[in-house]
């Protein structure tokens, strides 16, 4: 009996085996009922990842692993009939991992399946559901995958003290809101009418325009910048005047020639490593085209701003990279999990730059702003300890 046990499980089981003890994990679910809220007050009815229990986002949380650790995903279908996968889009993985229909397994509605994988080379990766992935894709089932250096360096010799990631897309309402419908069982072969492709949102982070963050980095810090295109239209990246742009890498691998360059164009799918040189006290805008599919016409400009604080520490942004704000949108209170316990103030800018400002009240756990004297819409919020700039992040104020 152990016999015929043992060789059941290595049948089963050879794909896992060298992964039986992961070094990190992340508990994923994937969700058809989502609500996203854009620049403009409207929603996007997408599908999308959460980690754990949630109301999925666009894009789906990144995912931040380490140079040589084994990974797992334990992955849960919660999303209401329509099989999904995850493809780890340049990584290199195993064909049984690699979430392709056909040579990998699919996640039927109410199933969890893992993924498993060695994160061999630093860099910037995608995953995204390969299911109908033209629809799946767009709706909203993606994000980033990063795998950071052990050296902390964006290639060898090359050293950086921060990094931000972007993520770019693009989003068409017409396809949120005549999506199609799934039933459970059906197949990862199910055929669905594709419409004319004609985006009316552009995406940094899921966000357009006033709502896009901030790029804020310390005087004297190299800054490595993480891009990333999931969306159907190509990028053009502009640099400024005065900004030191060094390309780095392509798709997960360091270039064999470091160039400073004021442009850069993205193709669908594709990733690159861009080094800033220290900023000083300055500030200015990173602008990003949007090129139609055919024409390569500039069909929008999204800008990215950034600027420096004298005051920023490394330590304080990572902190802030880990705050969840909740509920968002909120009507009444907003809560930060913010780890320290240091005099806190939060202002409040809205998209006619007023600023407002309010205290937080100490709670077992975490920190209660009231919002009720703010008018209903966007803000972008600021979050100060001691007059020292931690970080912004986006708030929604709904009646």
């Amino acid at each position: 009996m152990k016999k015929i046990l043992l060789l059941q499980i290595t049948m089963l089981g050879f794909v896992y085996s060298i992964y039986a003890q992961a070094d990190t994990s992340f508990n994923i679910w994937m969700w058809t009922t989502g609500s996203h809220v854009l620049h403009d007050g409207k929603r996007l009815e997408n599908y999308g990842f959460t980690l754990g229990r949630g109301t999925p986002n666009i894009p789906g949380p990144v995912l931040r692993v380490k140079e040589g650790q084994k990974v797992k995903l334990e992955v849960r279908n919660q999303s209401q009939g329509a099989p999904h996968t995850i493809h780890l889009h340049g990584l290199d993985v195993d064909q049984a991992n690699d979430g392709v229909p056909l040579t990998s397994w699919d996640i039927k509605h109410k199933e969890t399946k893992d993924y498993n994988f060695v994160a061999t080379h630093p860099g910037t990766y995608l995953y995204h559901c390969h299911v109908a992935s033209v629809l799946h894709v767009q709706l909203g089932m993606y994000g980033s995958l990063i795998v950071e250096p052990k050296s902390k360096e964006a290639a060898p010799g090359y050293p950086y003290q921060r990094d931000f990631n972007l993520l770019l897309s693009e989003a068409d309402k017409s396809w949120f809101d005549n999506k199609p419908k799934h039933a459970t069982g059906d197949s990862v072969h199910a055929q669905f009418y594709i419409p004319k492709y004609e985006p009316d949102y552009f995406f940094v982070n899921g966000q357009s325009q006033h709502l896009i963050d901030s790029l804020i980095m310390g005087v004297s810090e190299s800054v490595l910048l993480r891009l990333s295109n999931v969306g159907y239209y190509e990028n053009q990246v502009r640099f400024p005047q005065g900004l030191t742009a060094k390309l780095m890498s392509s798709d997960g691998r360091p270039l064999p020639q470091k160039d400073v360059i004021d442009t850069l164009l993205i193709s669908p799918g594709e990733r690159y490593g861009v080094l800033l040189s220290p900023i000083g006290k300055t500030r200015g805008v990173i602008e990003i085209d949007y090129l139609h599919l055919f024409t390569r016409e500039v069909i929008q400009t999204e800008k990215v701003p950034y600027g420096f604080d004298t005051t920023l520490s490394i330590q304080a942004v990572q902190n802030f990279k880990d705050i969840k704000i909740f509920p968002n949108p909120a009507k009444d209170f907003i809560r930060i999990n913010y780890p320290v316990s240091e005099n806190v103030v939060v202002t409040l800018v809205s998209a006619s730059g007023q600023q407002y400002e309010t205290k937080g009240t100490k709670m077992d756990d975490s920190m209660e702003f009231d919002i009720r004297h703010l008018p209903a819409g966007n803000y972008v919020m600021q979050l100060w300890v001691d007059n020292k700039l931690q970080g912004t992040r986006n708030v929604v104020k709904v009646e």
